[in-house]
């Protein structure tokens, strides 16, 4: 699939995508300069995950990137089966 298709299926099935982020923060650090952020938030242990959800909030899926694309291929993919066999 191309992210086109995928663009296409999330706004034409008026989908939305949340991002977030999880800062893990080593606390040692954190007591020792509670100013100095740099110090105390752990880049190699700082996480982004995605939401799919539909308009009215029901979450999808959530997830890394990859996860949120393989869910959005295989919907397609199903969407697709259908309305060849319907054809």
């Amino acid at each position: 699939m191309t992210n086109t298709e995928r663009l296409s299926y999330i706004n034409n099935n008026n989908l939305h995508i949340e991002e977030h982020t999880a800062i893990l923060v080593n606390t040692a650090n954190l007591l020792d300069n509670p100013l100095d952020p740099e110090v105390y938030v752990d880049e190699n242990t700082t996480e982004t995950y995605l939401i799919l959800s539909t308009s009215n909030g029901k979450q999808l899926i959530n997830g890394q990137y990859e996860d949120i694309v393989n869910y959005i291929d295989t919907q397609i993919s199903l969407q697709e089966s259908f309305i060849s066999k319907n054809d």
